[in-house]
């Protein structure tokens, strides 16, 4: 199994790192718009496979998520000091489409998991653009943004 990251920054490197840890994959790639941080998070989840599964661990851009059987979506526009949630929908909203439709393309086999905010409207609107049937399309997250 391959699974693929989109977003290493908290959220991404802990899901990534867990998913290292439990054994979930043959294969793990993280991505950011940064690609430093992908490469450190990746690195630093390579020093910790002398106690884990082994897994091939790579860091690149969207194009070596090819072929991912799972895609995690973490990226995103972080919320501002004092912000309203609701001001990240408008933020995310273009970003989030453009990287779930070239997600799909690499993918087109693959399972999503949002987990960007606002969870549930950027859930939706990757269920939208994907193509994807609605049970490939998958909000991992809390009641905060559902409230």
């Amino acid at each position: 199994m391959k699974i693929s990251f989109i977003g290493s920054g908290k959220v991404g490197a802990a899901v990534a790192y867990t998913a290292s840890l439990k054994g979930l994959a043959q294969e793990i790639v993280l991505t950011d718009a940064f690609s430093d941080k992908a490469r450190g998070e990746a690195l630093d989840i390579l020093q910790g496979q002398a106690f884990t599964p082994q897994a091939q661990i790579k860091y690149g851009d969207i194009k070596d998520t090819a072929g991912s059987d799972i895609i995690v979506i973490t990226a995103g526009i972080p919320r501002k000091a004092d912000e309203p949630r609701v001001l990240l929908l408008s933020r995310n909203a273009g970003l989030i489409a453009g990287l779930v439709k070239e997600a799909v393309l690499y993918s087109p086999d693959c399972i999503l998991f949002m987990i960007t905010n606002p969870l549930d409207v950027m859930t939706q609107l990757a269920y939208q653009v994907s193509g994807l049937p609605a049970n490939r399309v998958i909000g991992m997250g809390t009641v905060l943004d559902t409230a």
